[in-house]
């Protein structure tokens, strides 16, 4: 009896305390994760970034900044401990997050679109990208070390929230309906300050801290009484594809083809397609597709070979960029070494072996001008080499014209400024812009195709968005024909290129719709090859671009992996005598690689499948300074040392609720205290009492 009566008690108390109990629900309301975007804590080499809440979540009562005057109003009269603002994007950015910091009295912030909203120039990166390790410094080009002064800045709109430490969470709403939620409980109970006040918790605790160095060191230091990890390696994989099969006991001359092909923003959870700098690897994209269409003949007889390599994890500190030159260094590029295998690896290629640069960056806003940016500093001792790929990309008659880069200013943002640091290299980078980007929202949410001029919404048919898409598509078709000509012409040392040279705009306007439209598209679906045909469900929008937790070698994330696969397409070599099983097994070395892919739909619903030979690989973009154990703050080997914070499964919270005053929170709490004593009190005396409330009834 004595049992019975404790365990109802505690299971009592247990229902009427938790989450799923009628008490809990009739005071708090719980938002679905799913609805809201969150920040999360990064690490680099020597600092934090991003947000978090304290163990038990953050709470504060809302309070709605959406004007210039509320704003005020709350820096100036808000006399609370402890808010949580409610704030309309348009005023939502680095300088109003560090006067929340500066306040002592902000302890969330939910970020909202209002009706009619109006997107607003952003960019929440540093108005300088890339600047922490970048080409200049005090002994070389010194002149273009500083970019933060004035009409310098590449990034004008850059207000550098990406790089903030915030001790606080900030969540972002996608759902209006919760917007309005929260609006109204603010409006109905807010305005006169009186009790109860309309509040919410957010919880996202992080685990990570410090800097990624010290993070490291304590995930592998880790026991049983402490958490799996603290942080994993931000990074993924670079997409590598020769347009010749590659050789296993010697190398050419090499001209180097690269573009970025991720994204980033504030929000890690949720990266916009990044449209404008994405435009990039597209045109990457289209210039291997022209050059794939020489016959093998061909590409062998080209006197240098040609690489195409997109970059994964460039928008942290040009992550891919640096792990590529340490793989040339040590002999594991284009694959790692393999010493049981090595008679069948393809000869490594090195740095010295790169005899040309050429990069794409953002094309986004092209106009009928493409600029060719160079290093000032390495051009003044050898202009010849440069000037020749100028004046070739300008030989190829298309509406496009090439300008040279303005005077006085250095190398854009841009991967080879990472490679010149290695070693001097003829090289380019194509870009939309000439002393500042064209655009305004660069790494922000808003860097969609809206961004590019593009006008949809739910109503609007595919075939609309595809025919909008066709100018756009035309300049990027033109500059891919201008660069596949000059690559062309450097590897062959001719001056004319063949006829089946080229591209369709019609592709890259399916290239455009496929990234940053829709992903369920024919073309994907095409180059998919038919083993993954039912492991990958394309989402009816663009796939997300962010390079996140590093997950190991063969591990692509969609974005990169269907990046391979078009390469594959591309540039490869079609196998029509071999079927699926003979496809697979026909390799004879790792030169090159077999593949079997979907291809077209011939009769509405089958597909002719298509077996492709290419030399097109992946290798690892994660930090050589976690393989090689270098944590030198002050040394490059550092760049791309980036890792972001483990959190528990249920990390993350947003609840509404109505609070009170704390005397009558005390009040509350000190009745509670009282019925739990009562509430002891008499179960021990029924129970110590038993024998008399409770006799029993002698047998007859």
């Amino acid at each position: 009896m004595k049992k019975i009566t404790y365990f109802c008690f505690i299971i009592n108390l247990g229902l009427s305390l938790g989450q799923n109990s009628l008490v809990y629900q009739l005071t708090y309301t719980d938002f679905d994760e799913t609805h809201y975007d969150k920040c999360v804590r990064l690490l680099n080499g020597s600092h934090q970034i991003g947000c978090q809440s304290t163990n038990a979540g953050n709470v504060g009562v809302l309070h709605i900044i959406d004007s210039q005057k509320t704003k005020e109003d709350f820096f100036n009269k808000g006399y609370l401990k402890s808010y949580v603002t409610l704030v309309d994007a348009s005023f939502f950015g680095k300088s109003i997050v560090q006067r929340f910091k500066a306040s002592g009295k902000v302890q969330g912030v939910i970020v909202y679109e209002p009706d009619n909203f109006i997107v607003q120039p952003w960019s929440p990166e540093l108005s300088c990208p890339g600047n922490r390790f970048g080409l200049y410094n005090s002994s070389s080009g010194s002149e273009y070390q500083n970019c933060n002064s004035g009409a310098n800045q590449w990034n004008p709109t850059g207000d550098g929230l990406t790089e903030e430490d915030i001790p606080f969470p900030v969540f972002y709403l996608k759902n209006s309906t919760d917007r309005d939620r929260l609006i109204n409980c603010t409006n109905t109970h807010n305005q006169d300050d009186t009790y109860p006040l309309c509040a919410v918790q957010m919880k996202s605790r992080m685990f990570g801290a410090v800097d990624s160095q010290t993070c490291t060191r304590r995930s592998n230091w880790q026991t049983s009484l402490t958490a799996e990890g603290y942080c994993d390696p931000i990074g993924g994989r670079n997409i590598v594809s020769s347009l010749q099969k590659l050789s296993t006991s010697s190398t050419v001359g090499t001209i180097l083809v690269t573009a970025p092909i991720d994204s980033r923003s504030f929000m890690s959870s949720f990266t916009s397609p990044g449209s404008d700098l994405a435009t990039g690897f597209i045109t990457l994209l289209a210039t291997s597709k022209a050059l794939g269409n020489l016959n093998s003949a061909d590409k062998s007889s080209l006197t240098k070979n040609i690489i195409f390599t997109l970059l994964e994890g460039e928008a942290f500190d040009n992550l891919g960029t640096t792990r590529m030159l340490y793989d040339m260094k040590n002999g594991n590029f284009p694959l790692e070494k393999d010493e049981k295998n090595k008679n069948s690896l393809p000869f490594p290629i090195k740095i010295d072996n790169i005899t040309n640069v050429v990069e794409f960056r953002q094309l986004g806003n092209l106009a009928d001008k493409l600029y060719a940016h160079y290093d000032p500093v390495s051009y003044s001792k050898n202009p010849t080499e440069i000037d020749q790929m100028v004046q070739q990309l300008n030989s190829t008659k298309t509406s496009i014209t090439v300008a040279n880069q303005p005077s006085n200013i250095g190398l854009v943002p841009s991967s080879l400024q990472t490679i010149l640091r290695e070693r001097e290299i003829p090289g380019v980078v194509l870009t939309d812009y000439g002393k500042n980007f064209k655009n305004q929202r660069y790494f922000s949410r808003y860097d969609t195709l809206k961004n590019l001029g593009i006008k949809y919404n739910d109503s609007t048919s595919d075939d609309e968005v595809l025919l909008q898409l066709q100018p756009l598509a035309k300049k990027l078709t033109d500059v891919a024909t201008m660069a596949a000509g000059i690559l062309y012409k450097l590897a062959s040392g001719k001056t004319t290129v063949p006829t089946d040279v080229k591209v369709e705009s019609n592709l890259t306007a399916q290239l455009l719709y496929c990234y940053l439209y829709k992903a369920n598209c024919s073309l994907f679906q095409k180059v998919l090859p038919t083993n993954q045909v039912s492991a990958v469900k394309l989402p009816n929008s663009p796939l997300p671009r962010y390079t996140s937790v590093y997950q190991g070698a063969n591990t692509l994330t969609l974005p990169s992996g269907f990046a391979s696969y078009l390469l594959v397409y591309f540039t490869g070599v079609s196998q029509p005598h071999l079927n699926q099983t003979t496809c697979v097994a026909n390799a004879s070395d790792q030169t090159s690689r077999y593949f079997y892919l979907s291809g077209p739909v011939y009769n509405s619903t089958t597909r002719n499948n298509t077996c492709v030979m290419s030399s097109t690989f992946d290798t690892a973009a994660v930090s050589p300074a976690l393989q090689q154990n270098k944590f030198d703050k002050d040394s490059a080997s550092t760049a791309g040392l980036w890792t972001e914070s483990r959190w528990s499964k249920n990390a993350f919270k947003l609840t509404m609720f109505l609070q009170q005053d704390e005397t009558s929170q005390g009040m509350v709490l000190l009745a509670g205290c009282i019925m739990l004593v009562l509430g002891f009190t008499s179960v021990y005396f029924v129970n110590s009492k038993a024998n008399v409330l409770f006799r029993s009834t002698p047998p007859l």
